[in-house]
């Protein structure tokens, strides 16, 4: 029985994989099915904790975010100290707006992972949202240290300077993101947005010149455009629906959705 479930665990992650989310979604349910009839040697062996996190990802991809909630709990029940299974239940709970939850659970993520980045970002975002914002700040400036060049993050934090009004901070924090990608659209748009109505000393200065004078310490060449685009909260999570790495060698992980 064990080895049929292992099996069935490899095709159900194999179709994860490949976007056949209801097909995923069956296989693993129907690992579940076994759950009360099978005894394995060690909980560290246990496939259903895989499973259970997996078939929540697989759900919160099909938009199903209450039954994605629920496979997540059974995750963590199995296993109260995985970290990626808090952390996935931060991003459902998120979706959810159910915003205290979701900075629980991101913290419980840190708390049994040192240095979770992803987690110090994500609970970032959600206490700004809650207007905690010298905790969004702290965070933002953890996940920044312990990874330098986390475009989110500095981003992130650029928008929280905005809204402060410390508006030289946010520049800043826009012109490091560009210097890490200069493709990164909504960074230069934010530059051109801040300068063209809160700092430009001279009106009659195009907003975008005096852009590009601000990015010359850039070595890469901008091109700048006006408009800003809107950005939503679930954009800041595109990487966070992973299959989480199980102990059999065999199958594939650690897949974003």
């Amino acid at each position: 029985m064990e080895k049929d479930i292992n099996q069935t665990l490899k095709k159900a992650i194999t179709a994860h994989k490949e976007g056949k989310l209801q097909e995923a979604v069956k296989l693993y349910q129907e690992i579940l099915k076994h759950e009360s009839k099978v005894q394995f040697n060690s909980n560290d062996d246990l496939p259903f904790i895989t499973t259970y996190l997996n078939l929540s990802a697989a759900l919160k991809a099909l938009d199903k975010l209450d039954e994605a909630e629920q496979s997540c709990k059974k995750a963590i029940e199995l296993k109260p100290d995985y970290a990626e299974a808090h952390y996935n239940l931060g991003v459902i709970l998120t979706s959810l707006g159910k915003l205290k939850e979701a900075a629980e659970s991101y913290n419980k993520a840190i708390n049994f992972k040192a240095g979770y980045v992803d987690a110090y970002c994500n609970l970032g975002i959600v206490y700004n949202h809650l207007d905690r914002l010298e905790e969004a700040e702290t965070n933002y400036k953890i996940a920044i240290k312990l990874n330098s060049n986390y475009v989110n993050a500095l981003y992130n934090l650029g928008t929280l300077y905005e809204r402060l009004k410390k508006y030289d901070e946010a520049i800043k924090k826009y012109t490091r993101v560009l210097e890490i990608n200069k493709k990164h659209t909504d960074a230069k748009n934010k530059i051109i947005y801040i300068l063209d109505h809160f700092l430009p000393n001279d009106k009659n200065i195009n907003s975008i010149v005096v852009a590009n004078n601000k990015l010359k310490n850039i070595k890469n060449n901008f091109t700048l455009e006006h408009g800003i685009k809107k950005i939503e909260l679930a954009n800041f999570f595109n990487d966070s629906n992973k299959i989480i790495q199980n102990n059999n060698q065999d199958l594939t992980t650690n897949i974003n959705y």
